[in-house]
């Protein structure tokens, strides 16, 4: 008894054209499946309505999601301008760096040279000494 009946498979449902699978079904059946606008427009009510809960937590995501960019962009731009201020510094610092050995220099000469001056004048006060006057002897 049991070969009497045959498991059907997926293999057995299928045509070999797909228009003749379609052939024998009439507009008026296929017209009782779909939806006019009306029918849309009620069934969308319906939906919201039991799922409101889920398009609340989309909404709050969204919501979310657009307070994370804002945020993201203003810190990008923020991050842009303080790069750019770091940057700055940093070439105020090497030209500093750059240009201190040169004042270095430059004031052991002039400090050379003043000492070659109070070896010319003796031990009297020069002229660039605060609050006294240079008297000449």
């Amino acid at each position: 008894m049991a070969s009497e009946f045959k498991a059907s498979t997926s293999n057995d449902m299928l045509c070999e054209d797909e228009s003749e699978s379609f052939s024998d079904i009439d507009d008026q059946e296929i017209d009782q499946y779909l939806f006019n606008d009306e029918e849309k427009r009620i069934v969308k009510i319906i939906w919201e309505y039991r799922n409101r809960e889920y398009l609340e937590e989309e909404a709050a995501k969204e919501a979310e999601k657009k307070v994370y960019e804002a945020i993201w962009l203003n810190t990008r731009e923020d991050l842009l301008e303080s790069m750019e201020r770091y940057e700055s510094a940093l070439a105020v610092l090497a030209r500093y760096r750059e240009r201190r050995p040169q004042q270095a220099t430059y004031q052991m000469d002039r400090r050379e040279s003043g000492g070659a001056q109070e070896k010319q004048w003796g031990n009297a006060p020069g002229p660039h000494k605060r609050g006294r006057r240079h008297i000449p002897t």
